[in-house]
């Protein structure tokens, strides 16, 4: 009988052992379980804050892009307000000089009439 309950009590001690290291190798699973869950949160997080980067940029990119076309357009409009200008100031110019040039004819014009109207000669004789 001591033999017996001797064998009895080494199965028991084959199969606590066997639970404790059942036991230890899901630990080490839940342990490994849970690590790879954090890193995979971590990734999760780090993905996100790259995409959020990416979006970042991708607005700052668009928003350079607006600056560039508004510095060109402005560009552009300079231009046109320089020959706008420049042609007011020819125009103007252009102008006066037609001015000019009606008062001395008309006053040529005057200075003959008056001259045929007070020598009583024709222009054909001057």
């Amino acid at each position: 009988m001591a033999v017996r309950q001797e064998e009895e009590m080494a199965n028991q001690r084959q199969l606590l052992a066997a639970k404790e290291q059942r036991l230890r190798y899901l630990k080490e699973h839940e342990a490994r379980h849970a690590q790879v869950a954090q890193e995979h949160d971590r990734l999760r997080r780090l993905r996100d804050r790259v995409e959020a980067q990416e979006l970042k940029l991708s607005k700052l990119r668009a928003l350079r892009g607006q600056v560039d076309h508004n510095k060109a357009t402005n560009a552009t409009l300079s231009e046109y307000t320089q020959l706008f200008i420049f042609i007011i100031i020819f125009v103007c110019f252009s102008s006066n000089k037609i001015r000019y040039n009606s008062r001395r004819i008309l006053l040529s014009f005057n200075n003959d009439y008056n001259t045929i109207f007070l020598t009583g000669r024709s222009l054909v004789q001057y």
